[in-house]
């Protein structure tokens, strides 16, 4: 239940508590525009405005996985934290906003140096960040008080168990595999000079034109290589750099 006190007029429970539920709201929209990038990348996305400003470059990042869990997941653990915190304990609101904050201040950063394009559904995350950091930092100054380890711990045990259930469970749908990795089965190039994977003496060969540059061709390279797990005894797949 709500802290005591914390139903004052002096308390504005209300604004952070729906902050937080649009902020989920948006996670689970970038969520989808994730997944979507990944397995449908032919579709258009709707937040894809040009090159300076398109989630599906940023999707398609280093910036989008950490820890083996897509970031739009990571923000949704991150508002339903701070939800239970507004709702539950105020007291905690303000470290959990600032971390947010700093956070969101490190990722609009690579989205800028190594990027090269900003998502807006991911700046609209770190504006929501901002206003809760602002309404967490009006209340602690006003009706500061300490933040116990054991508080922070019960307000974040939920989301946090929630992630790492989310990594365990749910296929590793953004991790493409790179033609220069390990490769387990027989390879070599062709007389042309094109480079080969698969079967020795195939049923099937495959020509496939790829450009290692385009993260979409990762994704469709790391589809074939599942086939290949499969079928490698049967099946070769040439590549053909493109351009």
């Amino acid at each position: 239940m709500p802290e005591p006190g914390s139903d004052s007029p002096a308390v504005p429970r209300v604004l952070p508590v729906v902050l937080a539920l649009v902020g989920l709201a948006t996670c689970g929209v970038l969520e989808a525009v994730h997944v979507k990038t990944y397995l449908l990348p032919s579709a258009d996305s709707f937040c894809s405005v040009n090159e300076q400003f398109d989630c599906s470059t940023v999707a398609m990042s280093r910036l989008s996985v950490l820890g083996g869990l897509p970031m739009p997941l990571w923000g949704a653990a991150g508002f339903l934290a701070m939800l239970l915190a507004a709702w539950w304990r105020l007291r905690l609101l303000w470290p959990l906003t600032a971390f947010a904050t700093l956070a969101s201040v490190g990722l609009l950063l690579e989205e800028l140096l190594h990027v090269g394009s900003v998502c807006l559904m991911c700046e609209g995350v770190h504006v929501l960040s901002l206003l809760l950091a602002l309404v967490a930092w009006r209340w602690h100054r006003k009706h500061g008080q300490p933040t116990t380890a054991t508080s922070l711990v019960r307000v974040t045990v939920l989301p946090g168990g929630l992630a790492l259930a989310t990594i365990l469970l749910i296929p590793p749908y953004w991790a493409p595999l790179a033609w220069q990795q390990g490769v387990p089965l027989p390879h070599g190039t062709t007389d042309e000079g094109h480079p080969w994977v698969g079967a020795e003496e195939p049923v099937l060969t495959v020509e496939e034109f790829v450009d290692y540059g385009c993260p979409h061709c990762a994704i469709a390279t790391n589809r074939t290589r599942r086939r290949l797990a499969k079928d490698g005894d049967r099946l070769r797949v040439v590549r053909r750099h493109q351009p």
